[in-house]
C-alpha cells in the first residue's frame, strides 16, 4: 500500500488476506504500518452525525445504515437494523471482534439515536471453508 491508498481499500485487503497489519511503502521505502487498530481510530475520528428530532423511522434507519456502511469490512446488507421510537436494534453476523467494535463506535457517533442494542455474532473461519 502507498500513503494515499484509501482506508476502505486497506480494510478490504486486511479482511481478504486475514492479516492484521499492512506495510505502507512510498518510493520503495517503508514509511509506516497500518493496523486494524488504526482503522478503528480512523472511524472513531469521524465527526458525530446528528439525527433531527423530527426525523421519521426511515430517516433514522438510513442514518444508521450509512454509519454502518462506513465500517471497513462490514457489509450492512448482512445486518438486520430495526428502528422503533427511540431505540435501534442491530442484529447480524460479522467476521471479527474488530468489526463488532467498529460498528459500536460508528453507532455511538450518532447523536440523537436513542438506545442502541447491538447483537452481532461471529462465524469462525472454518465455517466458511477457509
Amino acid at each position: 500500500m502507498s500513503s494515499d491508498t484509501p482506508v476502505g481499500k486497506i480494510a478490504r485487503l486486511l479482511e481478504k488476506r486475514h492479516i492484521k497489519r499492512v506495510p505502507v511503502i512510498d518510493d520503495g521505502e517503508l514509511v509506516g504500518i497500518v493496523s486494524r487498530a488504526n482503522l478503528l481510530q480512523a472511524i472513531a475520528a469521524h465527526p458525530v452525525v446528528h439525527i433531527r428530532a423530527d426525523a421519521d423511522l426511515d430517516e433514522k434507519r438510513n442514518v444508521v445504515l450509512g454509519a454502518l456502511a462506513q465500517v471497513p469490512g462490514l457489509n450492512p446488507v448482512h445486518l438486520n437494523v430495526i428502528v422503533a421510537d427511540n431505540r435501534v436494534d442491530v442484529w447480524g453476523i460479522v467476521n471479527s471482534k474488530d468489526e463488532e467494535d467498529a460498528a459500536r463506535v460508528a453507532l455511538e457517533a450518532i447523536d440523537g439515536i436513542g438506545e442502541v442494542s447491538i447483537n452481532l455474532g461471529r462465524v469462525p473461519g472454518y465455517a466458511w471453508g477457509i
